[in-house]
């Protein structure tokens, strides 16, 4: 979610941009095509989205933020069109005259890479939270390297047009032609190389990249002021000199990329990583001296749960399920722990934790009214739709306000929403995973301690039956080792 809502703001700074700067040269065009106020409209629109997308802390692509960044992508591809009829229409047609002092061909695209990052946002967003995030089936983190990559390169384009027109009278001048390329390159490596290899210069000439687009407007405003009047001559030299809205694309476009992501190992955004514990089965220990008699009973018993609900009606059932699989989303590629039905195990045998909240009920009641407070939520805020019908981003809000305690509708009369979400719904849910043997073996656990129990109690010391965590390079001698930690 923070990668998204970095997306997000690094699409408004770009339309933010877009909109000072196409205001300012429109309105030195007096506007006299119609059209000139559709870029002032889109990057409005997608400046809003984008404030918006960084409050929104749901999960799942938002609809009308889709609209408007596909709309300024298109608004932008349409402009680069106008600009370039613009300048075939001019005496001698394609030649450097014209392309120094005619509309700038590549002012419409940051308006498009505006939309780019949107669009990006929301596709990281569309990921099942706790799942590794993709776009279009490619891991986001090079995803997002690659399209940066490649959107450096034709801001470069730009810049290197105009600065050439200027002489590069200013050694600074050279900083926009220099230090974005490399950026680029950088971030082709990233997005095709190892994604377990650390790239701390990458991140450091990103940074520079970054900080290179917020003094390029001090530079600009410098360049403001040498003209004749200066700044007390501003309605004519701010917009007859450099413009000063357009070095903030270089940051917009740097500084998602400065996501760890993009440039370290094992950080979300990248492409999965190996499983901690590779070839671990902690059931391989069951007819071992790591497990007794009594153990062995207890794991058969809760591996044998029944998937169908004893205890919780069918719609109760159901509504639990939605709960888990959004409080505690489990990765695919292996069994998923049955939460549901181990909750309704517990309540049936109505096994508690030998205290409780003050004021929260006992906890086959507190489980059967909240779970009717939650339907009874859902219904009332989403035209009668049950909790388990809405999608992901409904549901976590939903969830998000009970945990902050804003559902106080009589539903939650002497249980209260803040309270049942923390004493039950987290320490249930939580405790259930982990109490199972396919969580053991993700976490590397290896069961009850007794009969066998542990003998080197060292830090970073392990026991022959205890199992071996992988680090970058060491993956296949960890799974070779741990199919045999018994």
């Amino acid at each position: 979610m923070r990668a998204a809502r970095r997306l997000n703001r690094a699409a408004g700074m770009i339309a933010g941009s877009v909109l000072a700067d196409s205001a300012m040269e429109h309105y030195r065009g007096d506007f006299h095509n119609k059209a000139m106020w559709t870029p002032i409209v889109s990057a409005t629109l997608s400046l809003a989205a984008s404030l918006h997308g960084h409050t929104d802390r749901r999960s799942g692509a938002h609809r009308v933020r889709d609209v408007i960044y596909a709309a300024a992508g298109l608004t932008g591809i349409i402009g680069t069109g106008f600009h370039l009829y613009n300048i075939t229409k001019k005496p001698g047609g394609f030649c450097w005259q014209n392309l120094f002092y005619s509309a700038p061909i590549g002012a419409p695209a940051a308006l498009s890479l505006s939309g780019l990052m949107g669009w990006l946002s929301e596709r990281v967003r569309d990921n099942r939270p706790g799942a590794r995030p993709t776009v279009v089936g490619m891991p986001a983190g090079r995803a997002v390297a690659g399209l940066t990559s490649a959107s450096l390169a034709g801001t470069v384009s730009e810049a290197g047009l105009l600065h050439f027109r200027g002489a590069f009278h200013n050694p600074f001048m050279l900083l926009p032609v220099s230090l974005p390329p490399i950026a680029a390159g950088l971030l082709v490596n990233a997005a095709l190389g190892d994604a377990h290899v650390r790239r701390p210069f990458t991140r450091w000439w990103l940074r520079a990249t970054t900080v290179m687009g917020i003094a390029g407007v001090a530079f600009h405003a410098y360049g403001v002021s040498r003209n004749m009047g200066g700044w007390r001559n501003w309605r004519q030299n701010a917009f007859a000199g450099p413009p000063l809205p357009a070095p903030p694309s270089f940051t917009g476009l740097a500084w998602p990329a400065l996501r760890r992501s993009v440039c370290c190992r094992t950080i979300p955004m990248t492409e999965p990583t190996v499983p901690r514990y590779p070839g671990y089965d902690v059931l391989n220990k069951r007819q071992t001296p790591s497990w007794d008699a009594i153990t062995r009973r207890v794991i058969d018993a809760r591996l044998a749960v029944p998937r169908e609900p004893r205890f919780l009606s069918a719609v109760e059932f159901e509504t639990a399920q939605a709960v888990c699989r959004r409080i505690l989303p489990q990765p695919g590629g292996r069994p998923e722990v049955p939460l549901a039905a181990l909750l309704d195990a517990k309540l049936l045998a109505d096994h508690g934790d030998g205290f409780r909240e003050g004021g929260m009920p006992y906890m086959q009641e507190a489980w059967r009214q909240g779970l009717a407070a939650i339907e009874t939520e859902s219904i009332r805020r989403h035209a009668e739709r049950r909790f388990a019908s809405l999608d992901g981003a409904e549901q976590d809000a939903l969830l998000g306000m009970m945990q902050r305690g804003e559902l106080t509708g009589p539903a939650w009369d002497g249980l209260g929403a803040a309270a049942f979400f923390k004493s039950r719904i987290l320490t249930d849910i939580a405790g259930l995973y982990y109490s199972h043997p396919t969580a053991w073996s993700e976490m590397g656990f290896g069961g009850p301690a007794s009969p066998r129990g542990y003998v080197r109690m060292e830090i970073d010391r392990r026991d022959p039956w205890e199992a071996v965590q992988a680090t970058p390079g060491t993956e296949a001698k960890a799974e070779c080792e741990n199919k045999h930690v018994v």
